[in-house]
């Protein structure tokens, strides 16, 4: 991102070109993306619900953050926005950043992406230091010792004229399952997508850890055959990030292939979600999307069914 001697901010033509055509070809993308023309600048790249990041194929990174203040050139303006976004995305329910620690990160110096690579990060160490699962693997392999069992028919195949080989099914208790293979997987995707030097030298130490596990050959497939129970309880935030990261459009309607990552959230969703987690820490009792109510009544039967953002059931009801 750079910006003119006005102050105005700018992407190179080839980021806002891969930009265009991505927003053109995608009718979703209008939900949260669009391009309008202004006659003192020319084509305008406008963000509509969303916000979050979006990465294009040459590498440049868009940071869209909520209108909560003026962002024109203060840091601490951006710190403050950026600090009330996390503390927004804290309250959404399934995802990874309810235990997200604000108190180390330097907000306004740290794009917004590499944020949420030092959180996945960090939620790792903590699986690394409790302990990497394991489990036992089959394996089939023609080896210069008798191991396991021997596999007849195929010593008789292969072995024929080697006879000093041995044909061998066995067992290995090993760190290489879907779990581990999913996070490698995720390592790998997020060292090309950090440019920070500090994430990527933790990114090599990780996968170093990660050496005898594979990477995953079909990612959605895995997460499906993934169960999280109370011995794999420590997995489950890393996870969470490892979802978040592989299948980027969890949070938004983002689909394509001219953007090389994004992850967005709808502010309506996360606003929504922070007034209510608000709302009950001051001891009401809040429904969010509460569709129970309907607008009127005929022969005691309910007509025209509403669905209001949030409900507060107290004495009266209020609906926000």
């Amino acid at each position: 991102q750079y910006k003119d001697e006005n102050g105005k901010n700018y992407i190179p033509e080839k980021s806002f070109l891969e930009l265009e055509k991505f927003i053109l070809e995608n009718e979703e993308t209008t939900q949260y993306l669009k391009i309008t023309t202004k006659k003192s600048f020319g084509k305008v790249l406008q963000a509509q619900n969303f916000v979050g990041v979006i990465q294009t194929k040459d590498g440049t990174t868009i940071e869209i953050l909520p209108k909560i203040v003026n962002l024109d050139s203060d840091d601490n303006e951006i710190e403050k926005t950026k600090e009330i976004l996390l503390k927004m995305l804290k309250t959404l329910r399934e995802s990874p950043f309810k235990n997200i620690d604000m108190a180390n990160l330097k907000l306004s110096k740290t794009p917004l992406l590499e944020i949420f690579i030092t959180m996945f990060l960090d939620e790792l160490t903590k699986l690394i230091q409790k302990g990497l699962k394991s489990d036992y693997i089959n394996k089939e392999e023609n080896i210069n010792f008798l191991k396991g069992k021997l596999k007849i028919s195929q010593q008789i195949k292969q072995n024929y004229i080697h006879k000093e080989k041995f044909y061998v099914e066995y067992q290995e208790f090993i760190t290489d399952r879907i779990e581990n293979r999913l996070i490698k997987t995720t390592l790998n995707f997020l060292y090309k997508k950090s440019k920070s030097n500090n994430n990527k030298k933790r990114i090599r130490e990780f996968i170093f850890v990660f050496d005898e596990v594979q990477t995953s050959n079909n990612i959605e497939t895995d997460f499906i055959k993934v169960k999280i129970n109370r011995q794999m309880k420590d997995y489950e935030q890393t996870l969470i990030w490892a979802k978040t990261f592989l299948l980027g459009n969890s949070f938004s309607p983002y689909k394509g292939n001219n953007i090389a990552f994004a992850l967005l959230f709808d502010m309506n969703l996360l606003f929504e979600s922070y007034v209510g987690t608000y709302l009950k820490k001051q001891g009401l009792n809040v429904k969010l999307q509460n569709s129970i109510h309907h607008l009127a009544y005929l022969n005691d039967k309910g007509q025209f069914k509403l669905k209001p953002d949030i409900v507060i059931e107290n004495n009266d009801e209020i609906i926000i």
